[in-house]
């Protein structure tokens, strides 16, 4: 679906024929995308096709008519007029302070007095839009919307809303003509542009692939795309069409053998480590990254060097840990540790450094103090290490008998080992073991304490007969 999602885009027509849709009451967006499309067809223009009055000044289009035509000019130079002396009445400041839940009634009933008193009558959207401007005016209303808790207040803004696209409709704007004046290369209120493009093209029964295309056009290529849709990614109502044309684009991106490096990029991982290493993003990265090195094996490079590069070490030690538990992501996390591992070797790191980027606390819950130690464990079965990490050990996690659990129970090979060495330098023995270390007799010793005097017997045997 991806693939063709995207060749759609690339092979998009210019000229078609598709239905006409009028809607006569505006009350609310699910009003627009419910409504039966009429049956007459009309010529269907490129998207690159503007054809709204905004080309020019009301004022430079009065010359191209004649006779009673004028007069339709007229009208539109004095509603013009109207709406800005209504935005004065107004007392308009900035849009954010407007739109608040506590001003949106007072504010229609601002126009409804001001028409009251005029026989050219304005609306609250056309006041707005003179005063502030389309962009941001759409913008700021999706905002609004999105803060909004009374239902009541809501309503008023997704009117709002819908006769701002109903006006842009009865300009004749193109899907690319809303994304020109929505000001997509202007990095801010990203997720709020999209919803209303997306909104837009709803309305006008467009596709999405239009919408795409549209996209791609206003922010200069589909490599900066990135952006938007991950602005869009984080709001409810956008997030599955973002997340749709994500992968339309990743699909498009492999066949292309892009860098993984290039695609990181791209999707803006970078941004957030939370994003970066959710289960969606995670898995689906990886998979590009696997696909990528079947593709260009002499190509192939560790991944891990991408988030560690963005977020630091220990940064990314603590999303990897977490991301552990989660069913979704644990084969990627096993995966990207391993190169987290061989990266600390391959930089020398030493083992203080890779306890200080651990920061294991016995505070925390147990399957994360275990995790981590399971990463010490892996670098020091390669790195080795001398005692002196037992020791510290034993203080972070607040003695023997902890430790002894806590390597017991994450399978720490070499780490046990090294553990039971210094308890022969202090003087433990399998006939004291219990008493020195666990605080207990044989009698009432746990089985887990059992099997850990098990293998230090043997260990003992080994290390005193000269093995």
């Amino acid at each position: 679906v991806a693939a063709v999602l995207l060749a759609k885009v690339e092979r998009a027509a210019s000229f078609e024929l598709t239905t006409a849709d009028y809607p006569t009451v505006v009350r609310s967006l699910a009003d627009y995308q419910s409504g039966a499309a009429p049956t007459r067809l009309l010529r269907r223009y490129d998207d690159d096709e503007e054809r709204a009055i905004g080309g020019g000044t009301i004022s430079e289009l009065a010359t191209k008519f004649k006779g009673g035509e004028s007069k339709l000019v007229d009208k539109l130079v004095n509603k013009k007029a109207h709406e800005v002396q209504a935005a004065k009445k107004l007392k308009l400041y900035h849009i954010e302070d407007t739109l608040t839940s506590s001003n949106i009634n007072k504010l229609v009933n601002q126009v409804k007095e001001f028409n009251s008193k005029n026989t050219i009558k304005v609306s609250l959207i056309g006041t707005l839009t003179t005063k502030y401007g389309d962009q941001a005016v759409a913008t700021a209303l999706v905002t609004a919307e999105r803060s909004t808790k009374s239902s009541s207040i809501v309503e008023q803004i997704r009117t709002l809303r819908s006769e701002q696209l109903v006006r842009w409709k009865k300009d004749s704007k193109s899907v690319t003509g809303v994304s020109t004046l929505l000001n997509f290369g202007n990095n801010r209120d990203l997720g709020q542009k999209f919803q209303v493009l997306d909104d837009y093209v709803t309305l006008v029964k467009k596709s999405d692939e239009t919408l795409l295309r549209a996209l791609i056009k206003g922010v200069g290529g589909e490599e900066k795309l990135g952006s938007v849709l991950y602005a869009a990614r984080t709001n409810s109502a956008t997030m599955e069409k973002a997340t749709k044309f994500e992968n339309s684009l990743i699909t498009k991106w492999e066949g292309e053998h892009q860098l993984p490096a290039n695609v990181f990029q791209w999707l803006k991982l970078y941004e957030n480590v939370d994003d970066a290493f959710s289960a969606d993003n995670l898995n689906r990265f990886m998979k590009y990254v696997e696909k990528y090195n079947v593709n260009e094996p002499n190509n192939k490079k560790p991944v891990i060097e991408l988030y560690t590069n963005a977020f630091g070490d220990a940064a990314v030690v603590n999303k990897l840990v977490s991301a552990m538990n989660d069913p979704a992501t644990s084969t990627a996390v096993k995966k990207l540790q391993a190169q987290q591992v061989k990266g600390w070797i391959k930089n020398e790191k030493s083992v203080d450094d890779v306890l200080a980027m651990l920061k294991i606390d016995i505070k925390e819950r147990s399957s994360i103090v275990n995790q981590k130690v399971d990463l010490l464990e892996q670098f020091v079965a390669v790195k080795g290490a001398d005692q002196n990490v037992i020791k510290t050990l034993t203080d972070t996690v607040r003695g023997n008998r902890n430790l002894a659990k806590v390597l017991e129970r994450t399978g720490a090979t070499t780490l046990q080992k090294k553990q039971f060495a210094k308890w022969i330098d202090d003087k433990v023995t399998p006939e004291n073991i219990m008493i020195k270390v666990f605080q207990t007799d044989h009698g009432q010793a746990t089985a887990e304490q059992n099997k850990i005097a098990a293998k230090f017997m043997t260990f003992y045997k080994s290390r005193t007969s000269g093995n």
